[in-house]
């Protein structure tokens, strides 16, 4: 069969979800089979972490965020148009982050609010 060049007619099967199997018939009825299974990946996970700026007016604010499932290669998209994994030098606001995996599926962590921490002395 490999190498002929007669026409060759095609059945496609789909057993599951995520298992394709293709038979070819050769004019001698000839047959042979290829099957391949097609795993989908885990869901896209972002964890986001952040410090809070230390004081009013400060701008020392961080916000990072870490990945698992979905497809690497990652990009992010902050709420500040940044485009890397971290942030720092942050005022006190409210920032998020989308994150793209090599399929293009997309998730986030939500909206975060960094706030100013005020030390109380008497």
């Amino acid at each position: 069969m490999y190498g002929q060049t007669e026409r060759l007619r095609k059945t496609v099967a789909a057993w599951l979800p995520v298992h394709y199997s293709v038979t070819a018939t050769d004019a001698g009825n000839c047959q042979d089979m290829l099957s391949v299974d097609i795993s989908e990946p885990t869901a896209l996970a972002p964890v986001c972490d952040a410090t809070d700026v230390t004081s009013t007016g400060g701008t020392d604010g961080t916000a990072s965020v870490s990945v698992s499932g979905g497809t690497p290669s990652y990009t992010y998209l902050w709420s500040t148009g940044a485009t890397t994994a971290s942030l720092s030098g942050l005022t006190a606001g409210t920032y998020n982050v989308t994150v793209t995996d090599a399929n293009g599926c997309t998730s986030n962590c939500g909206s975060y609010s960094w706030r100013a921490n005020f030390a109380i002395s008497l």
